[in-house]
């Protein structure tokens, strides 16, 4: 690890716990000022237009930088998509302000998070700094927000996310010089790559999605199949080891910056992930094992370290699965993965009591990624 590296590492790591941070703010000192039911249906509506803007965007955050591959005239050639989302979500802004309503600040919120997942994209394999940021400077800004403007309402509460996330969004984009006007070759480019999109961009859209999936299945499966709601402490483990995760996600995306741009090799990606899970599987190993002298509500400690050996496999596979997309080998089998992981969520909940769902989960993956990572150690030689 150079010093360049590390300075870049720990750039990421500070925006990564601020934005952390803000969420534990959100959680204790906003959502208790809120009126009943405003947070349920900001959940809602967030999660909604999460999943749509993930779909209109066809993959973008992952697939432009394969595109774009660290050059700067290919990102300014990208920019005219990028100016599109923009301008449909100034639209959507202007139609609330005028007619007000859920459904126009929602098509808002959408329109803010494909803009996200776009600028993302373009700037990914040249300037992760700028990843960073955008990934995580909206949470405090948001937060901030609704701070000063006291007990905010769904429609407020939404708008307040909108400018939020347009405000660093627009700064970042500024930043990077990709608000100038447009070329016709920089339109005609872009419209090439959004039909380029339309035929590939699916497997990383589905794949996304699908990584929801497989982090929440213990949730979502028995809620969806059988009706019943999983214990506080299942949520709260999975929750807390995901924060963690989040951290780890860091290097993860660096890595995928420098492959992306042509920098390194499977062996790499082979010793990123194997260092990845060893760090994860020693901190789950500490908490299932190690006392801990104090108690907090809702918290389970040896459920915690389960949480964090599922997730020690999850961000090995992410690793890979980032290596292989930059090199466009294996989407049909990673689509595959993520759903077999799903499927022995599912087969754990089906056939084993529920205190032992997440340790069975963790085991089965866990095994499985160190398997993989034998298999490939192996095949680089």
């Amino acid at each position: 690890m150079t010093p360049r590296s590390l300075v870049g590492y720990l750039h990421g790591a500070f925006w990564k716990v601020l934005a952390l941070l803000a969420k534990a703010a959100f959680v204790f000192l906003i959502i208790p000022r809120l009126a009943d039911g405003v947070f349920g249906g900001y959940s809602l509506v967030s999660t909604v237009t999460t999943l749509i803007a993930i779909m209109l965007s066809l993959g973008a955050l992952d697939a432009l930088p394969i595109v774009a591959r660290g050059r700067k005239a290919v990102e300014q050639s990208l920019a005219p998509l990028f100016h599109l989302i923009l301008i449909a979500a100034g639209l959507c802004l202007a139609v609330y302000t005028v007619m007000g309503g859920v459904a126009p600040i929602a098509a808002a919120v959408a329109a803010a998070n494909l803009s996200y997942l776009i600028l993302s994209g373009i700037l990914r394999s040249s300037r992760p700094h700028y990843y960073e940021l955008l990934t995580n400077l909206p949470t405090p800004l948001f937060v901030g927000l609704c701070a000063i403007l006291r007990s905010p309402d769904l429609e407020r509460l939404l708008l307040l996310f909108a400018v939020a996330n347009l405000v660093v969004v627009v700064g970042i984009a500024a930043w990077g010089g990709l608000l100038s006007p447009s070329s016709r070759r920089q339109r005609t480019y872009s419209a090439a790559i959004t039909r380029r999109l339309l035929k590939t961009g699916n497997f990383k859209s589905l794949s996304t999605i699908l990584l929801l999936v497989d982090f929440r299945a213990l949730i979502l499966i028995p809620s969806v199949l059988f009706a019943t709601v999983p214990a506080d402490t299942l949520a709260m483990a999975l929750t807390l080891a995901e924060a963690v995760w989040q951290l780890g996600m860091v290097v993860v995306n660096r890595s995928y910056s420098r492959y992306c741009a042509g920098i390194g090799t499977l062996a790499d990606s082979v010793k990123t992930a194997s260092v990845l899970l060893a760090g994860f599987t020693l901190l789950g190993c500490a908490f299932i094992w190690l006392p801990i002298p104090f108690t907090i509500r809702g918290f389970d400690w040896p459920l915690i370290g389960w949480a964090l050996l599922f997730f020690a496999a999850m961000i090995a596979l992410l690793e890979l699965r980032y290596f292989f997309w930059s090199r466009g080998q294996y989407d049909y089998q990673i689509i595959l993965a993520q759903v077999g992981i799903v499927a022995v969520q599912a087969f754990v909940v089906a056939l084993l009591p529920e205190h032992v769902w997440l340790p069975a989960s963790a085991i089965v993956l866990l095994t499985a990624t160190i398997l993989l990572l034998a298999i490939l150690s192996r095949r680089r030689k």
